[in-house]
């Protein structure tokens, strides 16, 4: 006689599962922006860069701070209505409540965003690794 091996049909059937191509795919585009330090250092964001920030392009706004007043603020809120928002070094009163570290959810990413002022030393890979570490992220904007 011969013998015949039957398959495990929930092997089958998970490998048949994996195969599948998603039933969908949802781009998010998601503008992570800083330092922008209007109208303190420049009157207002350039005009070209003003004109890809078409209201209901983007569905997520990071900003790492340093907006410097809520009129630029009012502007992100314009065009997005999720802005994260965390303090930078150079904002004015209106970020007095504006918390340093933040950690927000886009998709399957926990991001963690900072102005990164606070990180010693400045820009050292080793620093921003632990931060993130500290924040349990796996992006993180500084």
């Amino acid at each position: 006689g011969s013998f015949r091996f039957a398959r495990n049909p929930k092997k089958r059937s998970e490998a048949k599962r994996s195969r599948r191509a998603p039933s969908f795919i949802v781009m998010v585009l998601v503008l992570c922006i800083g330092d922008l330090h209007v109208p303190s250092r420049v009157a207002s964001l350039p005009a070209k860069f003003r004109s890809l920030l078409v209201p209901g392009k983007i569905q997520h706004v990071l900003c790492t701070g340093d907006l410097c007043d809520r009129e630029t603020y009012d502007y992100l809120r314009a065009i997005c209505h999720d802005v994260v928002v965390v303090k930078g070094a150079r904002d004015d009163e209106s970020a007095a409540s504006r918390p340093e570290r933040i950690v927000t959810v886009v998709g399957d990413f926990k991001i963690g965003l900072t102005h990164g002022h606070q990180l010693i030393p400045w820009g050292d890979v080793d620093a921003l690794a632990h931060c993130a570490r500290e924040m349990c992220v796996d992006i993180l904007v500084t």
